[in-house]
């Protein structure tokens, strides 16, 4: 009993120590889907998606359905799109219900989770939640194009950077070293590590933004960069790399605030 009672304790170290924070998106019918987070479209259709290693904070989600169009090939329809926001050391369990798009998201402990996974989550007494207990989001909009959805455009090219700033041949090595780590978590703190004493361009910021792949990580590095960039007076053009209007304004607000 003492064995498995220490197997269960290192297996829940381990998942807590391998993702900062997690989200699990399900449908209540359990059928067939395939979601998008942050602009990142994953490339796995199943009854739950599961996203690990997330870096806490608020993401844009996008939830697809497979469906059959006229010629009988799978395509997938848009039925949700909207925030869900993550919390270290927890996995979100996103679970929304097609037909009248009424969701509910629970939030559980990934050491709870590991030992016990039936488990939904618990309220502020410690009680199991119900389905229904606590509604987080909006209505699901069906096909229906989201308004707050920008397209990605690529920021001027800026004059070139004082030379201070990293040299080409720093930035090549800089980007082969971060493009070991599988995780943005793992990639901010190289990059981090790696930067501590540099002085970066506008254009370089940029240019590093596209080694991550959730934006909340990119808004993550914008920010801690922004005190070491040496044209700041051209930083507002960074604003322009994040696809929804959400992440804009928030960099747009912390720019203005320093």
């Amino acid at each position: 009993m003492k064995k498995l009672a220490l197997a269960a304790a290192l297996v829940a170290v381990a998942v807590s120590a391998q993702a900062q924070s997690k989200l699990k998106v399900f449908l209540s019918e359990k059928t067939p889907i395939s979601i998008e987070l942050d602009g990142k479209h994953f490339d796995k259709t199943g009854t739950s998606i599961t996203v690990g290693d997330l870096p806490p904070g608020r993401h844009y989600l996008r939830v697809f359905e497979m469906e059959r169009s006229h010629f009988g090939r799978p395509q997938e329809r848009v039925i949700y799109e909207g925030r869900v926001k993550t919390h270290f050391g927890n996995i979100t369990l996103f679970e929304l219900d097609a037909p009248t798009g009424n969701i509910n998201v629970y939030d559980e402990s990934m050491e709870t989770y590991a030992s016990s996974p039936t488990i939904m989550g618990t309220d502020e007494n410690g009680r199991p939640m119900q389905p229904g207990s606590r509604y987080d989001g909006n209505r699901s909009q069906v096909s229906q194009p989201n308004e707050n959805v920008q397209p990605v455009a690529t920021p001027p090219i800026q004059p070139a950077a004082p030379e201070s700033t990293l040299s080409d041949a720093r930035m090549t090595a800089l980007k082969a070293k971060v493009s070991e780590n599988a995780t943005d978590s793992k990639k901010l703190t190289e990059m981090k590590a790696e930067l501590a004493n540099d002085k970066i361009s506008t254009n370089q910021v940029s240019v590093m933004m596209d080694w991550l792949s959730f934006e909340s990580s990119k808004v993550d590095f914008v920010e801690w960069a922004f005190p070491k960039t040496t044209d700041q007076q051209n930083f507002g053009s960074i604003e322009l790399k994040f696809s929804y209007k959400d992440y804009q304004d928030e960099v747009d607000d912390f720019i203005k605030k320093h």
